[in-house]
């Protein structure tokens, strides 16, 4: 009906829906008009002119929310069936249960409209009723191993941890004494491995992946020279892995003269 109000002074309006109906927002007919906030049921209005104010109801359209697989997490709207206003945006967020992570938002309307699929929280607006569904993925099983066995040690340590699937994983070999790492290696080819020549470096999995930090011993060159006054009898130079013996050398002395004694890198050596 029409009621008489002063001009430019704020009018509180207030509108309340009839069963099976949500307010869905203020509307005037003229662009002079002010609303303290369109989308509230109580607020004010501010007109200089005649104006009709109308208040706008629709019947709900039904949000149901759900998650996959139901141990994955939780959402706000809770799980459940929400009435909601067609057409308008509706804030969503999911939280991932222990050990599992978000992966994405899917409907069963292809009329739903999610802001950002791909967020834990975004916004959905359907105009009809449409399930919304968070869905989660569990966790996957990471197993760090060295080949040869005892020839270092891993970060994570050697053995089964659970991780998140397609999601780096910082992993680490610290080599024992006189081995070196040759590479990374993992027994499916899904995996990902950023640098498999680093000691340091990330993996990436989506399911239950052996990794293997692959070390072999050093080599080392081993040069054997005489001084004057002698030669050497045997191979020069030599190469040998960490901790092995070199093949026989033998020290000829020259006419006149007699061994004394070696040396390595200019320190004596026996």
């Amino acid at each position: 009906g029409a009621h008489v109000v002063g001009s430019g002074l704020p009018v509180s309006i207030k509108a309340t829906a009839a069963a099976g109906y949500l307010f869905a927002g203020w509307t005037a007919d003229k662009e002079s008009a002010a609303f303290g906030n369109v989308s509230s049921a109580l607020t004010t209005v501010t007109i200089s002119e005649d104006t009709t104010v109308t208040a706008n109801f629709q019947p709900p359209v039904n949000l149901t929310m759900a998650v996959s697989p139901e141990a994955g997490g939780k959402t706000t709207p809770e799980v459940g069936v929400h009435p909601v206003i067609g057409g308008t945006a509706v804030n969503i967020s999911a939280t991932a249960a222990d050990g599992f992570q978000f992966a994405g938002w899917t409907a069963d309307k292809e009329s739903a409209v999610i802001d950002d699929a791909s967020a834990a929280k975004t916004t959905v607006t359907i105009t009809e009723n449409t399930a919304v569904t968070a869905n989660f993925l569990p966790p996957v099983n990471l197993t760090m191993a060295v080949l040869p066995e005892g020839s270092g040690t891993t970060v994570p340590g050697i053995g089964t941890q659970p991780v998140l699937s397609g999601i780096p994983v910082d992993i680490s070999v610290v080599p024992s004494e006189g081995y070196k790492l040759t590479n990374w290696t993992a027994d499916k080819e899904s995996a990902v491995i950023k640098d498999a020549s680093a000691a340091e470096t990330t993996v990436s999995i989506t399911e239950d992946t052996v990794v293997t930090a692959n070390l072999e011993l050093i080599k080392l060159n081993v040069t054997f020279t005489a001084g004057s006054g002698g030669s050497i009898s045997g191979e020069s130079p030599q190469t040998v892995e960490y901790g092995a013996s070199c093949k026989t050398v033998t020290a000829v002395p020259s006419v006149g003269y007699s061994f004394l004694k070696w040396t390595k890198d200019g320190e004596d050596y026996s």
